[in-house]
């Protein structure tokens, strides 16, 4: 009888948590809200959880509290969530410019629908950090615009490949590797006094699928301070490893994504002919082209392929100037091989 009695009373609790789990994912209805600020709009969810949906809020007006004193300050919020039976996980993704000031912030919230509380709130970073669109040049709306990239470096050939830039007034971004910034700390400094773009490719170019996230972070901090430390300021793009996104890099990264969309694979031929080729038979408008500042037949297709681009009234800018002549904003969680 004892057993039975139990066995029974094992049954009802069961019965009973299942019922609030539930009774709980049945309440999870998200709705999108919106607040207009200083002519911005700013979303955030509602799941229909009078205690989560309050610490929502509460978050979001801490936020907005914080970051809207200036009117000439800009703020975006992006979010995205999953949830189970048992939990919720919302990410909310922060950012701020004014400026050359911008600030970011990644936060994960996780809503517990069992026990009905909160049980973790994690900043996971936060970064300082200057950057310059060089707007210098006067470009119409309807110029045909090209981003060129250049990864792996710094090495023995970008000094001479921003001297061909300068030549002809354009402008790149340089993903450079953090183990080689020390190394080449005149080059980098050589990059920063001549408004070039210096953009953060990991520290030791390790793919980052095969990381958690504490250590694909460590390799962009890691960069992040080694170029802050010669040039006093942060990398504005990422460009991951191999160009290889997945879902948990997207989510990790602090600074937004960029790819490419034209391959020269000036890697595979180190033949500066086909480089020059393989981009004057393929290029459009819009393209971010991805080359490498560690090969010299790069060095040579850069300097003969420059001119044939303006002839075809192509303006070559960095990923920075894209955007800002393109009038596209940089979002974090994303990432961009054109524009």
């Amino acid at each position: 009888m004892k057993k039975a009695s139990s066995i029974i009373f094992l049954f009802i609790i069961i019965s009973l948590l299942l019922l609030i789990i539930n009774k709980n994912n049945q309440k999870l209805v998200v709705t999108k809200n919106k607040i207009n600020i200083t002519n911005q709009e700013i979303y955030y969810p509602k799941f229909g959880i009078t205690k989560l949906d309050s610490y929502i809020e509460k978050y979001i007006n801490e936020i907005l509290k914080n970051n809207t004193a200036s009117s000439s300050k800009e703020l975006f919020i992006d979010y995205d969530y999953f949830n189970t039976k048992e939990k919720v996980n919302i990410n909310f993704y922060t950012y701020t410019s004014h400026n050359n000031l911008a600030s970011q912030t990644v936060t994960t919230i996780n809503y517990d629908l069992v026990k009905g509380k909160i049980t973790k709130e994690t900043s996971l970073l936060k970064t300082d950090y200057s950057y310059d669109i060089v707007n210098q040049k006067i470009i119409d709306s309807n110029t045909k615009l090209v981003a060129f990239t250049f990864d792996d470096g710094p090495s023995h050939n970008t000094a001479k490949i921003v001297d061909i830039l300068k030549k002809y007034n354009a402008t790149a971004t340089f993903f450079v590797l953090g183990n080689k910034v020390e190394k080449y700390h005149k080059t980098i400094k050589y990059l920063n006094d001549n408004n070039m773009e210096i953009g953060n490719h990991t520290y030791t170019h390790i793919l980052l699928t095969k990381l958690n996230e504490e250590k694909i972070l460590k390799e962009i901090e890691d960069t992040q301070n080694a170029i802050y430390n010669q040039i006093g300021k942060y990398p504005y793009f990422f460009r991951p490893s191999y160009g290889t996104v997945s879902r948990k890099i997207k989510k990790t990264s602090p600074l937004p994504l960029v790819i490419w969309s034209l391959d020269t694979l000036d890697w595979k031929y180190h033949n500066s002919k086909k480089i020059t080729n393989k981009i004057l038979s393929k290029v459009k408008d819009g393209d971010i082209i991805l080359m490498h500042d560690t090969y010299t037949a790069t060095v040579n297709a850069v300097r003969e392929v420059i001119p044939k681009l303006k002839e075809m009234d192509y303006e070559i800018v960095s990923v920075s100037e894209l955007f800002y002549y393109k009038n596209k904003e940089a979002r974090l969680g994303y990432y961009y091989g054109s524009l």
